[in-house]
This record gives C-alpha cells, sequence and structure tokens, in this order.
C-alpha cells in the first residue's frame, strides 16, 4: 500500500512497485530509454518576450569602445612631410620640394612648358630664364611624377612595363653632376640611373666653375645624346641664353636637342 502521507517527491521504495510474491530485495528491470519521461517537458517555458529583455539588460551593461577624435591636421602635416622626404630622396632641393609636395606652385611660362613636353613625345628640354623665373620649381615638379611611358629596359626589375625604383626620376644640380666618379664600378653605379631614369633633370647649366666645364660638357653631351637614342626624357635648366649655351657646350649637343627636343626661352620675370 502506499503511504498516502509520504512526499511526492521522495524517493519510490521498492515495495510500491512489487506485485504477488515479488521479493521485495530484488531489484526492478530499468524501464527502457525511450519510455523515460522527457526532461524539458518539466521546465517552465520562458515566452519570448523574456528571453528579448534578458538580453536587452546585457546588451545595455556592455562597454562600447569609442575611437578617439581624428586630428586631421595632424594627418595632413604627416603626409606633407613624407612627400617631402620621397621628393628629397629623388635629388631635389629642400626649398622646391616644400612647394612641390604642397602643390604651391605658380602657374609660370616653365611650368606651363613642362606639361606641354610631358605631353608630347620623349626628347629633351632645355629651360632657358634669369633666376627666379620658376626652372627648378617646375623640374622639380616633373620629377615628383610618376613615370608615363612604359618601361622597355632589361633591368630585372622593370616587368610588365613598371619602371624599376632606381629607375624613377631624378634631379640633380650640375655641381654635383660635376663630381660624380665617372670610372671603374663605383662610376658605372653612379651613372647607371641617371643614365636610364625615365626623367633626368639637371640644375643650373652652367654655372659650373671654369675648371669643370670640359668636364659637365662631356657628360652633358654623353647622357642627352644617349638618352635620346633610348626615348628618355632630360630636363636642362640654365641661365645662359641660347647664344651663351651655344658657345658654352659642344655642337653635337646642341645638335640632339635641337632633333630631339627644345630650347625654350623663359620671358617671365623673377617670383622671388
Amino acid at each position: 500500500m502506499i503511504d498516502a502521507h509520504r512526499p511526492v517527491l521522495e524517493e519510490p521504495c521498492y515495495a510500491d512497485a512489487v506485485e504477488g510474491n515479488q521479493d521485495p530485495d530484488e531489484q526492478l528491470e530499468p524501464e527502457a530509454e525511450d519510455d523515460l519521461p522527457d526532461p524539458d517537458r518539466f521546465r517552465e517555458p520562458k515566452a519570448v518576450g523574456d528571453i528579448v529583455a534578458t538580453l536587452l539588460r546585457r546588451v545595455n551593461k556592455m562597454e562600447y569602445y569609442v575611437p578617439p577624435p581624428v586630428d586631421h591636421e595632424k594627418e595632413a602635416r604627416e603626409e606633407l612631410e613624407r612627400k617631402i622626404i620621397v621628393l628629397r630622396g629623388r635629388g631635389i632641393p629642400a626649398k622646391a620640394a616644400k612647394i612641390v609636395a604642397a602643390a604651391a606652385m605658380n602657374e609660370t611660362d616653365a611650368l606651363a612648358r613642362v606639361k606641354s613636353f610631358l605631353g608630347g613625345k620623349p626628347g629633351s628640354l632645355v629651360l632657358s630664364g634669369t633666376a627666379g623665373c620658376g626652372k627648378t620649381v617646375a623640374a622639380a615638379w616633373a620629377v615628383s611624377l610618376a613615370p608615363r611611358e612604359k618601361y622597355v629596359g632589361s633591368y630585372a626589375a622593370g616587368n610588365n612595363g613598371r619602371w624599376p625604383t632606381p629607375y624613377y626620376p631624378h634631379f640633380l644640380d650640375v655641381a654635383d653632376l660635376a663630381r660624380i666618379q665617372r670610372y671603374g664600378k663605383d662610376g658605372a653605379e653612379a651613372m647607371d640611373p641617371l643614365r636610364h631614369c625615365w626623367l633626368l633633370a639637371i640644375d643650373d647649366v652652367g654655372s659650373e666653375p671654369g675648371d669643370q666645364k670640359a668636364i659637365v660638357g662631356d657628360l652633358l653631351e654623353f647622357l642627352v645624346v644617349r638618352r635620346n637614342d633610348d626615348d628618355l626624357r632630360t630636363i636642362l635648366a640654365t641661365n645662359l641664353p641660347l647664344d651663351d649655351f651655344s658657345k658654352r657646350f659642344t655642337a653635337r649637343l646642341k645638335e640632339r636637342i635641337n632633333a630631339g627636343g627644345d630650347f625654350f626661352v623663359i620671358s617671365s620675370s623673377s617670383l622671388r
């Protein structure tokens, strides 16, 4: 007989399940797994609204990352400094590099002629004008550009028409050209980028000391002639007028400039 006063959740004794003369100490066979009650049936179901409310409470307690405000002026200064470093690495003087990096060039006759030169066929351009007329900045702007023609040389890194880094544009003062070692392995390494770069700008041509005139003349002739033959671009900036330039340098140099380029006289007054 089942005791009516026994708690319902109490473990049932074996005697309650015994019928007839079955030994009360003998364990009953366990029920099959399929016959066991589903425990989920006894769990109290939660409404969807309760679950959503719980999730919202947890979300509201979370701390969100708020990024600091962007300093646009600082980013602009850092970008300008980065550009100046790149231009200085191409040989451009500091003053001209700052002007070009900031895109603060005046629209001079020199700059207009350089833009026209870059839009035409490769060759040589001589910018002739007085000091301060914008020759150096115009040449520096050209050197700041990426190559426009495809690379067709034999340099190992020049794949798919892309110019190798050593052959990106170079800017050089004529005084530095006079000091370049021309012979031996060191000379070959120093002359290689000047000989093969997409665009070479040489500033202050004609200002070299008297004892360096012959050296500079030979180097200019070599570079202009070879570069013209390879369809490369060369810009020379000088204070010399056409007559003085013609007297200063060889006939072959003048001939190559006339045949594959232009001697442009800048009429603008000084911007300094």
